[in-house]
């Protein structure tokens, strides 16, 4: 289970809530001369599917979090098909409950870093935050479930440790 602010973020993202910069100059927060271009890519004007999963600096996240995890994985169309897909797995271990938490936590990390970027002028570091991503969630697992791996392996050798508890 993820904390209460990512799954309300998750689903304010399901039901086409994100103020992206797009979404406040349509509802007329900002002037229709804004700045509503990708923080990360500079490429395509800021939506939110683009944000969370098309954008190229973004997709390079979730592949790294599906290899990490040994998965092969085609990104859905939409944040709500990402939701649907990714939920399908009803299983009890810890390392299923971990890879259900992935998506909320990838999506809030992002759109933090998008915030920081957009308000702060940080410069995304998509390497760092995959990192830190794994590093987040390996801590979490530690956490919630006591498993007797360390954090370091968690991080480190995610395959082996799910063909033994798989």
């Amino acid at each position: 289970m993820v904390p209460p602010k990512m799954q309300f973020l998750c689903w304010l993202a399901w039901r086409g809530r994100i103020k992206t910069s797009l979404f406040l100059q349509r509802i007329g927060v900002l002037p229709p001369n804004a700045e509503t271009q990708c923080v990360f890519c500079q490429s395509v004007v800021e939506s939110l599917e683009h944000v969370l999963l098309f954008c190229p600096q973004v997709w390079k996240c979730w592949a790294a979090m599906a290899s990490w995890w040994d998965q092969h994985w085609v990104i859905p169309g939409s944040v709500e098909g990402l939701l649907q897909c990714w939920s399908g797995s009803k299983a009890k271990s810890w390392v299923h409950k971990a890879w259900q938490a992935v998506p909320a936590l990838v999506m809030w990390s992002v759109w933090k870093l998008r915030n920081e970027c957009r308000f702060k002028g940080v410069n995304p570091d998509f390497a760092g935050l995959s990192e830190r991503l794994k590093l987040q969630i390996a801590l979490w697992v530690k956490w919630s479930f006591r498993v007797d791996y360390s954090v370091h392996d968690l991080v480190s050798n995610l395959h082996q440790i799910r063909q033994c508890v798989d």
